[in-house]
């Protein structure tokens, strides 16, 4: 089967070994590559050297000094994207948001059109995958709502979750929780690679 797509795998999982959230992703890219042969470029952004963003770094004028555009390119390229990232304290750890800072570049995943703004990413789809503790209710997931926001805001035309939930809870069986949610995720068709 030949190669049609690029996946970019955005890994904000802080743990390198033992990664609840990894093993999700690596069971949904799985399921997934039974539908389609794909490449997978992965970033695992607690690597990098991305910084937040201060102060110094913007000009008088608003505009960011000194852009390292290379992660927004990637970003705006890829044809899908799945961001594994643990569930901390109602969103998701702050690697992701340094990451989303450096990504968010006019002109390259974004641009204004009079008052408004166009998404630029190609990407068909963004997959946030991600594993908590305890049991969420809706209003709980707010890193999983500003991604979806964010997701629309770059232009990509769909979004999708996946996650596991209740790992911590005494008595839960995690590889049992972790097997179901991505049987789940399968039989709703959220394998949207």
């Amino acid at each position: 089967m030949e190669v049609t797509s690029k996946v970019l795998l955005v890994n904000a999982c802080l743990r390198k070994d033992n990664s609840r959230t990894l093993k999700l992703v690596e069971g949904f890219l799985k399921e997934a590559r039974r539908k389609t042969q794909y490449q997978i470029i992965e970033r695992n952004i607690t690597d990098l050297k991305a910084k937040p963003l201060t102060s110094k770094g913007f000009n008088l004028d608003g505009t960011q000094k000194e852009i390292d555009a290379s992660l927004a390119k990637e970003f705006a390229l890829a044809d899908y994207i799945v961001i594994g990232a643990p569930f901390y304290e109602f969103s998701f750890p702050s690697v992701l948001s340094i990451y989303i800072e450096n990504i968010s570049i006019p002109g390259i995943t974004f641009k204004y059109v009079g008052e408004n703004s166009v998404g630029l990413c190609k990407a068909m789809s963004l997959t946030y995958i991600y594993t908590a503790g305890g049991y969420l209710k809706e209003e709980d997931k707010i890193g999983e709502h500003l991604l979806k926001r964010l997701s629309s805001f770059y232009g990509i035309k769909e979004f999708h979750s996946l996650s596991a939930t209740g790992l911590d809870i005494a008595g839960n069986d995690v590889d049992k929780i972790i097997k179901e949610a991505s049987l789940e995720a399968k039989e709703k068709g959220s394998l949207q690679i």
